[in-house]
C-alpha cells in the first residue's frame, strides 16, 4: 500500500516515488496518506529530529518542516472530494452533450419526415 511506501521515504536523495508525492503535497497542500503522522515510522523522520518533509509545510522554519506547521489533513481525504467534486461535472457534462445529441437526432428524424411528405406531393 501507499503508507509502505511512506516507511523508506528518503529525504535526502529523493527518487521517483518521493518526487511525485512531493508534487501531490504541494499540489493539493496536504501530508501523507491519512495525515502528518504517517511519517512517524519512517527512518529520516526519527534521524532528522521529528521533521516531516518539506513539501507538507507552505512556511519552512529555518528550512524544517514541523508537524506543527505542516498541513494538517492526508492527501487520501482531500483528493477523494477533488475527484468527487469533478467526477460530477463530467458526469453533467456527459448527459448534456447525450441530450443534444438526442434531440439533433430527433430533429434529423423530422426532417427527414417532412421532406418524405414533400416528395409525396409532387
Amino acid at each position: 500500500t501507499l503508507k509502505r511506501r511512506l516507511s523508506p521515504y528518503n529525504y535526502s536523495i529523493p527518487q521517483r516515488f518521493e518526487f511525485d508525492l512531493d508534487t501531490v503535497h504541494k499540489q493539493f497542500a496536504c501530508c501523507g496518506i491519512d495525515g502528518p503522522t504517517d511519517f512517524h515510522a519512517n527512518a529520516d523522520y526519527k534521524i532528522f529530529g521529528n521533521r516531516l518533509p518539506s513539501s507538507c509545510c507552505n512556511h519552512l522554519l529555518n528550512g524544517v518542516c514541523n508537524e506543527a506547521d505542516s498541513h494538517r489533513l492526508g492527501c487520501f481525504q482531500i483528493i477523494n472530494e477533488y475527484v468527487q467534486l469533478y467526477s460530477r461535472l463530467i458526469v453533467g457534462v456527459g448527459i448534456g452533450i447525450a441530450l443534444l445529441e438526442l434531440i439533433a437526432l430527433i430533429m434529423a428524424v423530422c426532417v427527414c419526415r417532412n421532406k418524405a411528405d414533400e416528395d409525396e406531393f409532387y
